[in-house]
């Protein structure tokens, strides 16, 4: 399958290794040390803070919603959101290759466009209208909005360009993906149509409130599961969809990762890289996570990675998953297996459509087994 990072030099494995891993805190964690040495910071601030008043920043103004678990329902066995016509396609989102600190703005998008895919579906159900646009003319939230605009209320971030190493994040900000959440709820979210990817290039922040009215934005708040709680991340992820997780994988094997489940050892706390949780199995008798990469399918196992269950709490994908969610959300559909199974069968010749003949011999055989525990 290849490897985007099989040229990859020991300096630059060095710096992989020492990236900077962002806090873990919910809000905010670490506000960048004022400059005492520049009596014009405050004025510095101000004007900066003026400039970009047209995005709203209030970042404790929103607070993450607990999980909580459903103690009386069963998971499937094994689990693929890509074959329910929900997650979409390399193609479809430009991928963040050469912004390699980047991650969180690709994972968080892809999830969005995940769930509103999923809301979509509910929508169809309940209306009997078909949504078959969802991969003939899926709609592609802003990437590049996600790279530009979360430091716009701090003059310390005024031209920092976070696709590249520095101290302040191996994965762009210190929790990167906290703020995009935030900023998308608070903002918006324009399409890639009117804010473009712009590859490996960080710029000014060039939000524009009209054009993220034009897109479909229906999320309201987010959910945060329990840190390393593996059980409540699979049947969120059954109940609920795709789910942003953020690691520190800080080994070679994992960016050399071109197929078979993962094993991570002597992994690094924090998080330098966010993937899009899609779904779980098992295979020769180890359980895995089923991870889509923002490396695109020049990576891994076309663009997949299989992660063992229960690495660890260095390794563990749990350290952060994060998901968003809408003013009554119905999760209760999530919960019909008859409907999903019917889901798998009906919309096959799309997944098919969609997804290279190499990524689904990755898929499970059987669309769908349930795992009673009662």
């Amino acid at each position: 399958y290849g490897n985007m990072f099989a040229d990859t030099t020991q300096d630059e494995w060095t710096k992989i290794d020492q990236a900077y891993a962002a806090p873990d805190d919910d809000d905010w964690g670490r506000q960048p040390a004022r400059d005492n040495n520049d009596p014009e910071w405050d004025g510095k601030q101000k004007k900066y803070k003026e400039k970009y008043s047209f995005v709203n920043t209030s970042w404790t103004s929103i607070k993450a919603q607990p999980y909580h678990t459903v103690l009386d329902q069963t998971i499937p066995l094994s689990l693929d959101w890509r074959k329910r016509m929900v997650v979409p396609n390399f193609e479809a989102v430009c991928c963040v290759i050469d912004c390699r600190y980047g991650t969180y703005a690709w994972a968080v998008v892809v999830t969005l466009i995940s769930h509103l895919n999923i809301k979509l579906l509910e929508t169809e159900r309940r209306t009997s209208a078909p949504v078959e646009r969802l991969y003939d003319d899926p709609t592609i939230y802003s990437i590049q909005q996600l790279i530009d605009c979360l430091g716009a209320d701090d003059v310390f971030f005024d031209r920092l360009n976070i696709c590249q190493y520095h101290d302040n994040g191996g994965n762009g900000l210190a929790d990167s993906v906290v703020r995009a959440y935030k900023h998308v709820i608070m903002n918006g979210l324009e399409l890639d149509t009117s804010y473009s990817y712009k590859r490996g290039n960080y710029s000014e922040c060039k939000y524009n409130k009209a054009e993220a009215k034009k897109a479909y934005n229906p999320f309201n708040g987010y959910v945060k599961l329990e840190r390393f709680d593996e059980v409540s991340l699979a049947q969120a992820l059954a109940f609920y969809g795709p789910i942003t997780v953020s690691f520190n994988p800080s080994m070679k094997g994992y960016w050399l990762y071109s197929g078979g489940i993962l094993i991570p050892k002597d992994c690094k706390s924090g998080k330098t890289v966010s993937m899009v949780l899609v779904g779980y199995g098992l295979e020769r008798g180890h359980r895995y996570w089923l991870l889509m990469s923002p490396w695109g399918e020049r990576w891994g196992r076309s663009g997949m990675l299989k992660m063992k269950w229960f690495s660890g709490k260095g390794c563990n994908i749990a350290g952060q998953a994060i998901f968003p969610t809408w003013a009554f959300r119905d999760n209760i559909t999530s919960y019909d297996y008859a409907y999903w199974n019917e889901i798998e069968k009906t919309r096959a010749k799309y997944v098919h459509r969609v997804y290279s003949n190499k990524t689904l011999s990755e898929l499970p055989d059987v669309p769908a087994e349930w795992l009673d525990e009662s």
